[in-house]
């Protein structure tokens, strides 16, 4: 273990001290079983390509290896069609255009780099040419962006599309993206069941694609009783929330938890003091009622919101102002931008810190069973070999230099334990 992992290791070791901890929900307090996700992610986005853009089934055809092609992190670099990965000194580890691999210094330069104004961390969001796909609801993005393009190149017989097609093929992945997870807009809220096929997948068959957490539910419930403050803030709305935690967690989940921030809109939940906050009122088409500067006793549910709010209730609470903990799968929104803007501390989830794992550990064993193989394509996801350097993944990097610690799941926590 090396010297930035065990300080890691040692903030774990007390991180229940905490006068406050908040979980995102997504990938933190739900586990999800993310081999069975990543294939319902994939087909429920590119049959709705298929409806709205006439492709040919046939792009629903992966086999086994091309999953693998789905990992966290990667980047799109729009304008050449090509999916890539980078180290910690933002230097290209790979590249593919399809699944098709290319040499990196004959597309980017013996320098191995992107241009000089892609800055990883605030192209997390937007930038005009560079896509990072952060989460495992979005690791399918660069897998169909490479499907579609390799596709379209077999059927024009070429082995390079016009830019124009790369930007036209991103953005049906993106009308897809929306059409299944994004079931509100600016007018209304819409039912999960009744707005596109992943939420009614998931409602109709729970059990294939997230685990129970009885066991950290147990622990949870133990710090309640030592009179810690729980809470959630999630960019997910009530309803999916309420149906991932009722599976997870049990009917009363709620009771875990002191109060709960639905579409928080991390990472501006955390650097936009001024964002304002409502309560849940599920007779509005938003579901948004009045809008409050503080918690109230009466109320445990809000929309939108941000982290004022928290500090202020724990301000009354307790007299005085302790630490606080956030826990999220996403690096940058969840952790980096949490203890950026705010005196709290933050933890991440990153499955894949299984690679630390003896190979022939229990633990190990499942945890490959449960993640998608990507090595074929990507190799390690903690770190690669380039010129006979040993670097971190960029984002694993940050995670390690920035954050108060890492771990591969909850229950790592619970056993206070890097990666258990």
């Amino acid at each position: 273990m090396d010297s930035e992992f065990q300080g890691k290791q040692n903030f774990i070791q007390s991180v229940f001290n905490h006068q406050a901890i908040g979980f995102d929900v997504d990938h933190c307090l739900i586990r999800y079983k993310i081999k069975a996700l990543t294939k319902l992610c994939y087909k429920v986005i590119c049959q709705t390509i298929i409806d709205k853009h006439n492709y040919s089934s046939s792009i629903l055809d992966l086999t086994e290896a091309e999953y693998g092609f789905a990992l966290n992190y990667l980047v799109i670099h729009i304008d050449k069609g090509i999916v890539l990965r980078i180290a910690e000194n933002k230097e290209i580890i790979k590249c593919y255009r399809g699944f098709t691999e290319l040499d990196v210094e004959t597309e980017y330069g013996p320098t191995r780099m992107l241009s000089d104004d892609f800055d990883p961390i605030s192209s997390i969001k937007q930038h005009p040419q560079y896509i990072v796909c952060a989460t495992y609801f979005e690791n399918v993005i660069p897998l169909i962006f490479a499907k579609l393009t390799q596709y379209k190149c077999e059927k024009l017989n070429t082995i390079q599309l016009d830019q124009s097609e790369y930007h036209a093929i991103f953005g049906q992945i993106i009308e897809g993206l929306k059409m299944n997870y994004q079931h509100f807009d600016q007018h209304q809220v819409f039912p999960i069941n009744q707005y596109g096929r992943f939420f009614r997948q998931i409602s109709e068959n729970p059990q294939l694609y997230m685990f129970k957490q009885n066991q950290f539910r147990t622990t949870l419930e133990n710090l309640k009783s030592q009179g810690k403050v729980l809470f959630i803030v999630t960019n997910s709305h009530v309803e999916f929330m309420n149906l991932t935690m009722t599976y997870s967690y049990g009917e009363d989940w709620m009771n875990i938890f002191d109060f709960i921030f639905v579409k928080g809109g991390k990472p501006e939940f955390f650097n936009n003091p001024n964002k304002q906050t409502f309560v849940l009122d599920m007779n509005q088409p938003l579901l948004k009622g009045q809008a409050v500067n503080q918690l109230m006793t009466n109320q445990k549910i809000y929309v939108e919101g941000n982290y004022t709010l928290i500090e202020q209730y724990l301000m009354q609470r307790f007299s005085s102002l302790g630490q606080i903990l956030y826990i999220g799968d996403h690096i940058m929104n969840d952790c980096y931008f949490t203890q950026k803007y705010t005196n709290w501390d933050s933890i991440a989830i990153v499955e894949e810190l299984f690679e630390q794992l003896k190979p022939d550990s229990q633990n190990r064993v499942e945890a490959e069973q449960n993640i998608i193989s990507y090595r074929s394509y990507w190799g390690n996801y903690l770190e690669s070999n380039v010129d006979n350097q040993t670097l971190k993944n960029y984002w694993f990097s940050i995670a390690c230099k920035e954050l108060k610690g890492v771990v591969r799941t909850l229950d790592c926590l619970q056993n206070k334990s890097l990666w258990n």
